[in-house]
Parts: C-alpha cells; structure tokens; sequence
C-alpha cells in the first residue's frame, strides 16, 4: 500500500511539475536575437521494483512481503543566478543486495546554490571529484545504490577557464543519513599553464588537491592505531598536442585505518598514467595504476562501497554481453598494479573491407596483479595475477539492412577475489555472434548467440537473445542463460518495454543467478533471484 501511496502522489506531481516546466518558458525574453530563460524547472522520476517468488532450483528465496521497490523523484529549480534542488527516496522495502539502512521515505539531497560570473557557492548536498577520483569522489549511482554526497558548503571560482578554484567542507553520508562523527575538508586548484602564458601551441595542465578526514576516535585502545585526521594530496599534470594527450596523476595519503582494510596503519598511495593517440581510422589507449591502501571510508568502523570517500575505477575493458562479464573485475583497493591498452581502427566506408557504412576492429588487453595471499604465516608476500583479459571485437553492416559483431574474449579471474574466495584461478574463452536485421524503418530483429569454456569454476555456459524492437517505442526480448557444465540450470528471462518521449516502462521476468552488478568497475553483490522486475523513469 506504501508503494502505490508513492507511486500515485508521485504521478500526480509530475505532470504539475510538468506544467511548471512549461510555464517558466514566458519568462523567456529576446537579447539580440537570442533566447534567455530567466527560470527553469526539471525532474525525474524513477522507479525499480521487484516482487520475488521462491525458487528450488537456485535456492532463491522470496523476503518476506515478497515486494523490493526503491523509488526516486528529484526536482531541480532555478531563477537568475540562483539554484536550487530537492531528491526524495522511497524503499518498501530495498531491493535484495542493497544495505539493510536503506528503508522507509528518506530526503535524499537538497541544495542551494548561486553563481555569479565565474564565482559559485553552494550550501547542502554536492557532488564533486579530485581528479580521476582516487583522492577523492561524491557521487549517485541509483543501479549501484551508491550515494556518497557530502552535506555542507561548497565555494569555486572559474577565471576564464585558465584558473580553477573550488573547497568545501561538511559532513559525509552514511547510507541515508549522515556520519555525526566525521567531517570532511578539502581543496582543489587547476591551472592552465599555456594559456596563462598567452600561447595556444599545445595545452598544458597543472593540477593539485588538499584532501582532510577528520573523525574522533570513540575508545583509548584506537590510540596509535586508528588517526583522528587522516590527510591526502594529489599532483596531476595533462598535456594535449594535436591528436596526442597524456595525464598523470599522484596521491599520497595517511593510513585510514579500517575495518574495511583490516585495521592497515600502511600509508596510501596511488600512480596513474593514461595516454592517447588518433589519426585516421586509427586511435589507441593506454592506462597504468599502482595503488596500495587505497580504500577510504567516511567511518573507520564501517566498510564496503556505499561509505567510499574515493573512487577506483575498474580500468578493464566494460563488457555489455551476459557470459563476458560473467566474472567482473573489480578493482583491489588494497593492493595491485597493472593497466590496460585499447586499440581501435575504422575501415572507412565504401571501401573493399569497410563496405557501405564501414567497419570498426577493437583489441583490448588488460592485467591486474596484486599481493600473494599467504598460505602459511611463515611464506613471504608475492605477486599473483589477479585478472587478465584479452578482447576482440568487430561491427560491421551488410549492406543497409543487415549489422554484425562478432567478439572473442580471454579471461583469467582469481576465484580468490570473487564472490565464493578459493585460491582456484579460472580460465576461459567467450564468443559471441550478435545479429541485427532492420526489416523496414520501423521493425527490426536481433538475434545473439554466446558461450564460454572453461574447465573450472561451474564449466561452460552458453546463453541466446532474441529481440524484437518497433521503432520508437516498443521492444520485446526473451533470453536463456544455460550452464551445462555443472548445475544444468537454465537462467530464462523475458521481457517488453515501452518509450515515449521522456519516459520508458519495462516489465521483464526470470531467474537470475547470484553475481555481480557492475557500474565504471564498481560492485554490488546481487543475491540470487526469480521474479517480475517493473522500471519506470521519466523526465521534464
């Protein structure tokens, strides 16, 4: 009843939301031919939701009350130079794998913020980032119920683009609410050496950022272990020249220790170097990272994603195919070191192997390696590989009605990282054909066909989707995921979608199996399930 509550309240506000939207379009005037919207009015609604039923073969089973519903509406407002926003969360209950905080109606965010020429003050939720967010990073992930906003004020200053100022200071969140035992601080500054300089022969960036934890330690005996102010800085320098960019960047942080690193007092350190080249059809990327003791959490006695202060992306290569990413990396923030490299070339079109609309060849190569685990308390510290993967993947139309990709990937996963931890490593080769045939303007049909080897772990895989779409807005799919190495379960699914404008609604059934969900290399751990899954989102 809670949820039909939300949902109905919710429906009847968006379209007066809507209509406001609408409305703060007269307060547009006309300055030389061009159009200045004094006001504005924008939002969202989402909705996920998920009613389980038991299932014998996997060993799901339904919560009680059988219902997970997370539901998010987020208004933001503006006049002039002010700003201003409020974000409303629902969870009747959370759906499974989220923390058990996240329950009941919860004021998510709420802002105020004025700018004013290049000078910006906000007061409430922000979000923010040093750099490439090893440092530090507040964000929203709704599909990872990530929310790590901090609640105070935030000051910038923009000089023209050449120099870059901004500092805060408040409190962190803690799931739905906020830590009342820590406070956060920091700075950043970007320069824009070159033009500074009155020189546009190539761009040169210099960057830095101050970053303070500060917490009271709750017992004497954390004295000498755990440090009321843990301190941060990174160093970052970007360098672009024609079709050439490199960025490097290095933090070095006090220990914070954790329960999430076990209590490490070892100090924290990151290097990451990223490069770039294009001409032609040709482009390349290439990515190295060291870190150690990277992990920070808002609260020393807490652990896990959702009460990051930082971020640590995964810096693999993203796959979108089910048996792909069957195992995802994750990034080990307490330890590893490794990179990846992206090649990418487009034949052009109307060539002999480009064809009509051409075709495009991709190779990534990634390895991550890290601390050996000890097996005895007497054996040293080594490296062991803790993933390595190597893709191939080509698209290309046939004609103007007939589109392939076809993939082949190589993996290498430590078990002992995963989701049930063995010392095991796993092994496997993953193909994929996928197939799209536009039948008209309107209709088209796409078939997929996967499968994986391997000889540990579960055994092999295969998996097939079919999807019908009629442009532009109806869609209907059916797939099945089969492992026949081991357990024969077959991991069926089906579902319709609809969009219109702004708005999308999908209703999909199935069985899923226990894994990962994965967003920029982070995590969340879905438990096993079978059910009906609703979404909606729409926006104004």
């Amino acid at each position: 009843m809670k949820l039909a509550y939300f949902l109905s309240a919710s429906l009847l506000l968006f379209p007066a939301l809507a209509h406001a939207g609408n409305i703060e379009r007269d307060g547009e005037t006309q300055d030389e031919g061009k159009k200045v919207t004094k006001g504005f009015v924008t939002g969202g609604l989402e909705t996920n939701t998920i009613y389980y039923i038991n299932d014998s073969r996997t060993g799901a089973e339904r919560p009680d009350g059988s219902l997970g519903s997370n539901n998010y509406l987020k208004v933001d407002f503006g006049y002039g130079m002010f700003e201003g926003g409020l974000q409303g969360e629902a969870y009747f209950p959370a759906i499974q794998g989220y923390p058990e905080q996240y329950k009941g109606f919860v004021l998510a965010s709420k802002y105020a913020r004025i700018r004013y020429k290049g000078f910006t003050a906000s007061l409430g939720d922000f979000y923010d980032q040093f750099g490439s967010g090893l440092l530090f990073r507040a964000y929203e992930d709704r599909a990872l119920g990530m929310n790590t906003a901090v609640e105070g004020i935030h000051l910038g200053y923009n000089w023209d683009d050449k120099i870059r100022v901004k500092g805060f200071i408040g409190r962190p969140k803690l799931y739905t609410s906020y830590s009342s035992v820590s406070r956060v601080a920091g700075a950043d500054v970007s320069l824009d050496l070159m033009s500074l300089c009155g020189s546009d022969l190539f761009n040169l960036n210099l960057e830095g950022s101050f970053f303070n934890k500060h917490q009271a330690l709750e017992s004497d005996w954390m004295e000498g272990i755990v440090s009321p102010d843990i301190n941060g800085v990174s160093a970052r320098l970007g360098f672009e020249w024609q079709n050439l960019s490199l960025r490097g960047e290095y933090v070095i942080r006090t220990a914070d220790a954790s329960v999430f690193n076990g209590y490490n007092t070892d100090r924290s350190d990151a290097i990451l170097v990223e490069g770039s080249y294009s001409i032609g059809g040709f482009g390349a990327n290439l990515t190295f990272r060291k870190i150690r003791n990277a992990g920070f959490q808002s609260d020393y006695t807490q652990s896990g994603m959702f009460t990051c202060l930082n971020y640590i992306p995964s810096l693999t290569q993203q796959h979108t195919y089910s048996l792909a990413s069957l195992n995802p990396y994750q990034a080990q923030s307490n330890g590893e070191i490794g990179g990846q490299a992206d090649l990418y070339y487009f034949f052009p079109r109307h060539s002999v192997i480009g064809g009509a609309k051409g075709m495009r060849v991709h190779a990534n190569f990634s390895t991550y390696y890290g601390p050996r685990a000890k097996k005895e308390y007497t054996e040293k510290y080594g490296q062991e590989i803790y993933f390595r993967d190597l893709t191939l993947d080509m698209e290309r139309w046939w004609g103007r009605h007939i589109k392939t990709i076809l993939l082949y990937t190589w993996q290498t996963y430590n078990n002992r990282i995963g989701v049930h931890p063995s010392m095991e490593l796993r092994y496997s080769h993953t193909i994929v054909a996928d197939v799209t045939c536009k039948i008209n303007p309107k209709h088209s049909l796409r078939g997929e066909y996967q499968h994986l080897w391997t000889m540990q772990d579960q055994g092999n895989w295969c998996a097939g989707t079919i999807e019908y779409t009629i442009s532009p807005g109806w869609s209907f799919s059916v797939s099945d995921m089969w492992n026949y190495g081991f357990t024969r379960t077959h991991y069926f699914n089906g579902g319709v979608s609809y969009s219109h404008g702004h708005t999308r609604v999908g209703l999909n059934f199935g069985r899923f199996r226990e894994g990962y969900q994965c967003s920029g290399g982070v995590c969340r751990l879905i438990p096993a399930y079978t059910g009906a899954n609703f979404t909606l989102t729409t926006s104004f």
